[in-house]
């Protein structure tokens, strides 16, 4: 998976807290008292109606329990235990709100109940909002800024040179849509990964430490053109946590392979991107 949980706390200790926190954070409360809500609530006889109670938190629970593991081991998928869980989070709440109302005034009440919401929709940002490590997020939106498309767009599709013919180019995928939309050519993948050979390709292809594989790659895949922007996603997108250089950080540093050929682009762009042609 492009996203995992590391092996150990070592290097990313910071890391292995604040993202099972995100992602399950919901689960850490709610899941507990789900479990109490199922052995507290009356069974009831048969026929009688009384245990409905019982059969619905048990029904939450089968559908949490049904997700969670598959949400511990993909962040896509947290969406969906959290469904499941945000009725018995709901109801946790307003349990503890219950007995803060009878044990106190309406207005000690009155101040507690916006604390005690707030607090429990926001408890499990509170690792993230003060590591250290800014958010993996961050490096796509600052990609618009400092690798803008937009500039570059005229000179990929000039007829009187890049632009001469459609082709086909290897880039970031944060960059695939503007290419798509802006110029003529085509990309090789987009931020939607699912069913898309292309995106496999390319992350296979830029995180190879063989260069001669990756030669292979591009040429399967009918890459006229690769295009690196060094102040962007790429430097955590397709870091394999490897002592090998990669084709991505070659192409970054400005050090390709002899198959590919570096396109001078003019200031400020040269700053900015980094454009090879497949020999």
């Amino acid at each position: 998976p492009l996203i995992r949980l590391p092996d150990s706390l070592d290097g990313d200790w910071a890391g292995a807290v604040t993202r099972p926190l995100l992602w399950l954070g919901l689960a850490l409360i709610a899941g507990p008292w789900l479990i109490y809500r199922i052995w507290a609530a009356p069974a009831g006889r048969a026929g009688a109606g009384a245990g409905a109670e019982r059969l619905a938190w048990v029904y939450l629970g089968l559908g949490a329990a049904l997700f969670l593991p598959l949400a511990a081991r993909q962040m896509r998928w947290a969406f969906y235990p959290e469904i499941f869980l945000l009725i018995p989070y709901a109801a946790l709440a307003g349990a503890f709100l219950d007995r803060v109302a009878a044990r106190s005034s309406e207005q000690v009440i009155g101040v507690v109940r916006p604390f005690v919401v707030v607090a429990l929709s926001a408890w499990f940002y509170v690792p993230t909002a003060v590591s250290d490590s800014p958010p993996q997020t961050s490096a796509a939106i600052r990609s618009a800024a400092s690798c803008p498309i937009r500039e570059l767009a005229p000179l990929l599709d000039d007829p009187a040179g890049l632009g001469a013919a459609p082709k086909t180019i290897l880039a970031l995928i944060d960059f695939g849509p503007e290419l798509l939309y802006r110029t003529r050519h085509s990309v090789l993948s987009i931020p939607n990964h699912r069913r898309q050979p292309g995106f496999t390709a390319g992350y296979r292809i830029m995180t190879a430490s063989d260069f001669a594989a990756a030669e292979r790659g591009l040429r399967a895949a009918g890459v006229d053109l690769v295009l690196v922007c060094p102040d962007s996603a790429e430097s955590w997108f397709y870091n394999t946590e490897s002592d090998a250089v990669t084709l991505s950080q070659a192409l970054q540093a400005g050090d390709p392979p002899g198959y590919l050929r570096r396109v001078a682009l003019p200031e400020p762009l040269d700053g900015q991107f980094k454009l090879y042609a497949v020999r």
